[in-house]
């Protein structure tokens, strides 16, 4: 009888996609999605998320504190991602939570899909141990939509068999009690 191939996970940013050109990608996405939606022009979205990012880095940077979960964590970002922008671009926000909410899931899961920030090759070296029967995943501190997405834009979501984002086991990355959750989930 065969033995399993291993598991790989694979990050999303860094190792998949080149991170530079994924940020420019957003800002063009971000103007594309939003500028017809809520008005405004398109050179201002590009510059608010440009700007509402470089001051949510730092919270994206540190990630969840303590026991804190990331899901809580991460609805908190892109509740102030998407009203940063907002501001920044002179136009009305959703002022509930929830609706707010589920535009910027609306804006992650068209921007994620269209994004053209893979490095050269990836794909096809994804593709080997994919063939080779080895299990693939994404193991990355971003949500799993995002993960889903970037994979969908690459061309090889059906090689993966979960893009294990943080939300997923409600832990970030940086934890030591990430990689035990996300083997676990994972078996």
């Amino acid at each position: 009888m065969s033995q399993d191939k291993p598991a790989l996970f694979i990050d999303g940013g860094v190792v998949m996609n080149e991170n530079v050109a994924r940020a420019a990608e957003w800002r063009r996405l971000v103007a594309e999605f939003f500028q017809p939606l809520m008005g405004g022009d398109a050179s201002t979205w590009e510059e608010a998320n440009r700007i509402t990012f470089a001051r949510l880095e730092s919270y994206l940077v540190h990630g969840p504190q303590g026991e804190q979960e990331f899901v809580q964590w991460y609805d908190t970002y892109r509740l102030r991602w998407l009203r940063g922008m907002a501001e920044f671009a002179g136009v009305a926000c959703p002022l509930d939570d929830a609706a707010c909410l589920e535009l910027a899931i609306k804006a992650g899961d068209y921007i994620t899909q269209r994004v053209e920030s893979a490095f050269p090759g990836a794909a096809d070296a994804i593709r080997v141990p994919h063939s080779a029967g080895f299990k693939l995943f994404t193991a990355s501190e971003e949500h799993w939509r995002e993960l889903d997405g970037y994979t969908r834009a690459m061309g090889v979501r059906e090689c993966f068999r979960a893009s294990y984002g943080s939300d997923l086991i409600n832990q970030g990355k940086y934890s030591v009690d990430y990689y035990p959750r996300l083997f676990g989930h994972a078996a």
